[in-house]
């Protein structure tokens, strides 16, 4: 007790204490959201590994699917070959060629069956040398909210929306950097094991493509 306090003041200030409430809680079932259940993830992991397109070269051409993979791989053979994509040269001293690999894919449509097999020939880009290979490799990405505006506007006013593809829309652009890659698995030319491809066009892989493509 304080010298200028007396019991009865003592035991009026004990009375103001503020009394600590008890916290409310939700008596409500909580569920987690399906998207993130057990089950969910797990689908989706065993659709992932399942994936039968094949990795390698090797294996596409030794598949019961082999001559369509060929097919594919000469189709996008003749899609650079027409886009000028690479000279062959002598490689320069000093230099490293970058390597490149086939990716495989099968196209389907709504119902999963195949429409089409697809061979890409992709560039190397993770052996690209910075300050020799490439510069500069921002490429703007368009905002949800833009696209939007136009489909928005479409509705208001009933227009027709319409969507196009551009197909190796990477080869429509030249090269500003001076790039040699190895001749692609499959296609060396005879009698020319020993030349380069000196690229002309932004493949896919190369990591200044999608600044050059925009």
């Amino acid at each position: 007790m304080r010298k200028n306090q007396t019991p009865a003041a003592e035991e009026e200030s004990e009375d103001e204490k503020p009394q600590t409430l008890a916290v409310r809680r939700s008596v409500r079932e909580r569920r987690q959201p399906e998207r993130y259940s057990p089950s969910a993830f797990y689908s989706n992991f065993a659709l992932s590994v399942t994936d039968d397109d094949p990795r390698t070269m090797k294996e596409a051409v030794d598949s019961e699917d082999g001559k369509l993979w060929k097919d594919a791989m000469v189709d996008e053979m003749a899609s650079l070959y027409k886009n000028e994509a690479w000279d062959l040269v002598e490689f320069p001293a000093g230099r490293k060629p970058i390597g490149s690999k086939w990716v495989f894919k099968k196209k389907t449509n709504a119902a999963g069956k195949v429409e089409k097999y697809k061979a890409r020939l992709i560039a190397k880009g993770y052996s690209q040398v910075p300050g020799i290979d490439f510069g500069d490799i921002f490429s703007p990405v368009a905002k949800v909210t833009s696209i939007r505006l136009p489909l928005s506007v479409a509705a208001t006013f009933d227009f027709e929306v319409e969507q196009m593809d551009v197909k190796t829309s990477f080869l429509h652009r030249d090269l500003e950097e001076e790039i040699y890659m190895k001749q692609p698995e499959g296609f060396v030319v005879k009698g020319k094991k020993e030349l380069v491809c000196k690229l002309n066009k932004s493949l896919y892989g190369l990591k200044q493509s999608p600044k050059m493509w925009y």
